[in-house]
Formats: structure tokens, sequence, C-alpha cells
């Protein structure tokens, strides 16, 4: 190959072409696992999420519909109830019983105070708090003083707190009492146009989620995206608010009315009704939608509502004396009563749920003032082992922060956030970020751990292929290049040396025996180099058939003695033959004819190369025993060899075309085929270098055994 940088420049390249795109395909694999095991983290901790959010709501709840569940009256230190019968199932009238309200003797858990407000005299009072001769009631009953005055203590707390301006537009630059009243009409009013709870998602939205997740799933893209984690959490808090909805409508009983038990009066006519001169039109305009409806019949019951409660004491009582008898037979005097539920809000930094109140000829307001702290740490214990590190935030959205005209708008964000609570205002805040597990040795990475191997491997193994074919295609050359040049040498002498033999110009018998001698020298070099390349042919293909005999190491000298002197002797040189004591009875068991032709090889070696003028010219042949080794030594007299030289020295065709040309005959490959038929024949071949004391060749073969 005359170009070999070519070649390996294009073999290089190819081969960075394919670590490159290994390389990128391995870093796109590794990136995709990490972003995998990154979503599954996400997905863990989302899910972890929504169990929590579940569980606070569902302890939420419970005290929620606790409190829903109280009737009106229960907000009054002492009562009169209604609807008590003698042992005669006689009506007893008001004014004879009074009863304490369950609220007063203790305060429920997370409850600082139970309190009502008059819309109208801005009055607050308390059923833990007595007033006048019921205070004496109430320590008569088994109260203590300190539990009441500290009542009152937090009382007057309360009336402060709610004296404060509000500073919001809500309430027109009123105080937090006139923020409370607003905020709570506003939030029925908002609600009956949303015909929904106040933080439930929208359906409409949700349902557009279910579709969403459906076809993220059915794509195999679950836990590739952190929309489809939020739409989950949105998903599960619709159900959350459904269930909180249908817990709260069974366990807290609907309002009876009066409608059984009044005496029928005359129906206001279709196009109007007029109460205590305020006048409600009728809407005559069918609605085209359900919902429609709903949301209309909603305003118009609120609508109605305050305008009835507006004629104050011009009708207040006749419902009453009505409902006392009718016809001479008593009756039930319990009266209707209009409840919307507890709805919370925040007043800054404390927390209260309150509801409209509507009886009769009345409006008010009856509020819980809760223990924020207490309840939010009773609410993160339900979700502690899932979420050790969360946090409640506060939602002030519906309180100071939703001017008049908005809140729609508020209810509609509040209720598409999936971390909020259905319950109460806060939201989740889960204290802790995604975070991808230790992936480690993985199957995937274990494959491309694999593959690496495998290409790496490919790579050395293309290069030493191609570094063989190079280093062959440089030793035929070479081969061809000496053996071309082996050759025109005897074949120039026979054909010069024979056409005068046969013309008769050489007449005398003298120069005619030369050139015959000349000629069988030739001969038996062409002979010595076609059995060298024969001989190493064979052995790189595996074909030499070894006949193994015994001999002993003496004998084996004996038997190539005469055609080794016939050698030294062409070059005017003594071959010199030493046997070690332990070597004589020596018994080797080998192949002879390969023998010989190694011993063979390295004299004729030492013989062109090894022999100096002025110097002595004597080949040694040494035998010997090492150990289990028999021991031939070959040495000359010559120059040595350089240590240039040495480390090529046994590799064939080392002989360049040009060291071919201006030596001694030869191809460079006696050497070579010396050490392959030693080790084929269980020895080996080495050198003893002496650099400038002449070169020495030693023969290790195995001895018999």
């Amino acid at each position: 190959m005359n170009r070999p940088w070519l070649i390996w420049s294009v073999l290089g390249a190819c081969a960075l072409l394919i670590v490159g795109a290994m390389a990128w395909s391995t870093n796109k694999a590794i990136q995709l696992e990490q972003q995998q095991a990154l979503a599954e983290s996400e997905a863990e901790l989302g899910e972890r999420i929504r169990m929590s959010l579940s569980r606070m709501d569902a302890a939420a709840a419970g005290f929620l519909i606790l409190e829903n569940q109280r009737p009106l009256h229960h907000y009054e230190a002492f009562f009169e109830p209604e609807d008590l019968l003698t042992n005669q199932f006689q009506v007893v009238g008001k004014g004879f019983v009074f009863q304490p309200s369950p609220l007063l003797p203790e305060l429920p858990e997370f409850v600082r105070m139970h309190f009502e407000i008059d819309p109208v005299t801005g009055k607050v009072t308390s059923p833990q708090v007595p007033a006048g001769n019921e205070w004496d009631y109430a320590e008569q009953s088994g109260l203590k003083r300190d539990y009441l005055a500290g009542n009152k203590r937090e009382l007057e707390v309360l009336r402060g707190l709610l004296a404060q301006s509000s500073g919001s537009s809500l309430a027109a630059g009123g105080t937090k009492l006139d923020l409370l009243c607003r905020v709570c009409a506003r939030v029925d009013e908002a609600l009956v146009t949303r015909n929904w709870s106040w933080n439930a998602p929208d359906p409409l939205t949700v349902r557009q989620k279910e579709q969403d997740v459906a076809e993220a799933r059915a794509n195999n893209e679950a836990i590739k995206s952190e929309q489809f984690t939020k739409d989950l959490a949105l998903i599960e808090k619709q159900k959350r608010a459904e269930l909180y909805q249908e817990s709260s409508q069974r366990a807290v009983p609907k309002v009876q009315t009066l409608q059984n038990f009044l005496p029928q009066r005359a129906k206001p006519s279709a196009s109007s009704s007029r109460v205590a001169g305020i006048e409600v039109e009728s809407d005559s305009r069918q609605l085209e939608t359900g919902e429609l409806a709903d949301k209309e019949e909603g305003r118009r019951q609120i609508a109605q509502r305050r305008r009835a409660i507006a004629v104050g004491q011009e009708e207040g009582g006749v419902a009453q004396e009505e409902s006392r008898e009718v016809g001479g037979v008593s009756k039930l005097v319990e009266l209707a009563a209009d409840i919307t539920p507890f709805h919370p809000i925040w007043l800054g930094e404390d927390l209260f749920i309150v509801r409209e109140v509507a009886v009769a000829d009345s409006l008010r307001y009856q509020a819980v003032w809760l223990h924020a702290e207490a309840l939010a740490d009773h609410l993160l214990g339900a979700s502690k082992h899932s979420l050790p590190e969360a946090a409640l935030e506060p939602i002030l959205e519906i309180s100071e922060a939703a001017p008049a005209g908005v809140l729609d708008a508020k209810f509609d964000e509040l209720s598409n956030d999936p971390l909020s609570l259905v319950t109460l205002p806060w939201r989740l805040r889960a204290g802790e970020d995604p975070v991808a597990a230790d992936i480690g040795w993985s199957p995937l990475r274990i494959s491309l751990m694999a593959g690496w191997g495998t290409l790496l491997l490919a790579l050395l193994a293309s290069a030493v292929l191609m570094r063989g074919v190079m280093k062959l295609s440089d030793r035929r050359a070479t081969f061809v290049s000496s053996v071309t040049h082996e050759l025109r040498t005897p074949l120039t002498t026979f054909h010069l040396y024979s056409d005068m033999l046969a013309e008769g110009m050489v007449k005398e018998e003298k120069r005619q025996k030369e050139y015959l001698t000349t000629m069988r020298r030739e001969a038996e070099r062409l002979n010595h180099l076609v059995e060298n390349v024969l001989s190493y042919s064979r052995v790189e293909r595996g074909s030499a058939r070894a006949e193994h005999q015994k001999i002993t190491l003496q004998g084996l000298i004996d038997r190539m003695s005469s055609r080794l002197d016939e050698r030294t002797s062409k070059e005017a040189a003594e071959l010199e033959v030493v046997s070690a004591a332990d070597s004589e009875e020596v018994e080797i068991d080998t192949d002879l004819t390969a023998v010989e032709q190694i011993v063979f090889n390295l004299v004729d070696n030492a013989c062109k190369y090894g022999l100096r003028e002025g110097a002595s010219q004597v080949i040694r042949l040494r035998t010997s025993k090492t150990g289990r080794m028999a021991r031939i030594e070959v040495s000359d007299q010559g120059g040595g060899i350089s240590r240039s030289d040495v480390k090529k020295l046994f590799r064939p065709f080392h002989k360049s075309a040009r060291d071919a040309a201006h030596s001694k005959p030869g191809v460079g490959l006696g050497l070579a085929l010396c050490r392959r038929l030693a080790r084929e024949l269980g020895g080996d071949l080495t050198l003893d270098n002496r650099e400038g004391e002449g070169a020495c060749f030693v023969l290790e073969l195995p001895v018999a055994t």
C-alpha cells in the first residue's frame, strides 16, 4: 500500500463518526431515563399531595358539617325551645321553658368563639357570654366564673377586631364587621350564580381534563407531562368537593317550611306580588337552559328574601299568630328559616366561618371565630406521614382582596387551583421538590455499557485487522522484491554460463569446471531459498506434518556435521563442535528434518554475516542440557547484531530490497522460519546478544521422557 496514512485517516474518520453517533445516542438515552425518573418522582409526589389533600378535607369536613348542623337558636346562651308538648299533647307556650345552649358550657375544639351579628344594629353577641340575669343562671348551672370571664374578654377582643377599619372597597370604607357581613352576602350571591360550592372545580373544566387524562394514558404519555399530574389533582379535587357536598346535604337536615301549618292566604297574582309596599316582578319569560334557570331562580330568591325582610315589623307577627291555632287546634310553632351553609373568610390573620340566617322578619349572621394555627396543625397532622415538610398557606382572595364585581372570577380562579382545599381557605405547599431516585446500574445503562464495550472491541479489532493487512501487504511487497532479486542473480548466472558452455565458448577444462561449480552453488542457493519459502508456507497454513523420532543429542550433531562442514568450508571457515559432559547421552524426541533445517539456517547465517576479515573464521556449535530442555547454541565471531535490529530480527521478510541488493543473499525469512519451527516442536529459538562479540542463537528442544 503506497499511502497507509490515507487508509488510517479514512478509518479514523469512520471511527469518529461511529463513536460520535453512539455518544449522542447514549447521551439522549440517559437524558430520557433521567427525565423518566424525574417524572416518576413528580407523579409520586403528586400522588402524596392528592392523598394529603383528601385526608385534610376529610378532617375539615367533619368539623364543618358539625357546625352546619347546629340550629340557629344554639347561638343564644339561653333559648326558648319550641315544639314542646305536655303529657296531654298540649303545646307549651313560649316564656315558660328556657334551655341553655349546648355551646355555653364549653368551646368545641379549634373554636375560639361562636358569635352572632345583627346587621341593623351592629351588635355582636356570643352564646358563650351570657348577658344580664343569664350570667347568674349560667353560674347556677355549674359554670365557673373564670371560664365565663375569659369568654367575655375574648368577646371584647372580637368586638375590637371587628370594629377596626377594613380598608376594603367591598365594605365601602366601613369596619371589618361590615366587611364580614358584606363578604358573606357577596359569597351567597356568587355561589347562587355559579350554582356550585365556593371552591369546587367547574364541572365543564373537569370533564375536559378527564378527556385529556384519558388521551394521555392512551398515548402512553402519562408520566411525560407535568400537566398530567395537575389534571389528575384537579379531577381528584372535584371528587372531594362532590363527596363533601353529598356528606353535607345528608348530615344537615333540610329546613321545614310552614306551608303545611299556616292558613292558606290569597296567592299573589301572576304578574306581581307586593310585600309592605315593595313590588317583586315575576319573570314571565322562559329561560333557555336549566343552568340559567337555576341561576335566575337563585337571584330571585335572594331578592325576595331580602325585600321581605325589609318589610320589618309590618307583618312580623302575623304568621306566628296564625300558626299557633288553626281551627281551634294547636299546631307546632317552629318558624321557617333560610340558612346558608358556613363559608370561610379571612380577616387579616384571623379565620372565620360565617352564614346568613333569615327567619321571618329578621336577617342576621352567625359566625365562628377559629383557632387558625391549631386547626392548620391538626390538618397537617393528618398528612405528616405523606408530606412531613408540608405547610398550609392562607387563601385571602375571597375576603379583603376581593373587591365588588370580581368575586365570580376569584371563585373560578380558586376552583381550578389543584392545591387548595375544598373545605377551608388554605393552599397546600408540599415543602419538597421532586427528586429523581438514584438510577444506578439500570438495564438501560448496562445495555449501553455492553454496547460501548462491543463497539470499542469492534474498532480495536478493525484497527488490528487493518494493521495486519497493511503489514501483510508490506511483507508481500518485500517478499516479491527480495525473491525477485534472489531469483534474478542465479537465473542470470545459469543463462550466461549455460549459453557459454553450450556454444563451446569455454575451451579450457578448468574454466568449464569453475562454471559448473558456480552453477551448482547457485542451484543450491535456489534450492535453499525455495525450501525455506515452502516450509514457512506450510507452517503458516498449519499443514506441516512432524515425524518425531528419538535420538541422542550427540547423534543429532553427528548426523548434521557433514552438511554443516561443507557449508562452512565454502566460506573458508571452520566448524567447532563443543559438547557439554552431561549432554552426550541426552535423548530428544523431535522431528529431525525440522531440527536439521533450523541448525543449517543458523550456520548459514553465521557464514554469511558472522565472519569478519582479520578475525578468527570459526563457527562454534555447542550442546548442553538445562533442566528439561536440550540446548544447541550457534555462535560466531562477527560484529554482533545492533539493538535497533534485535526487535525485528525474527520478523519474516524484514530484509528490504535495498538490503538484499547490497548485502549477502537472502530474503529475511530464515530466522522467522526457524523460530516458528522451534516452537512447533515444543521449544524456542532466542538470541543471546553480545554486541561487538558476535551473535549467539540458542535452540531449545524438550528432552524425551
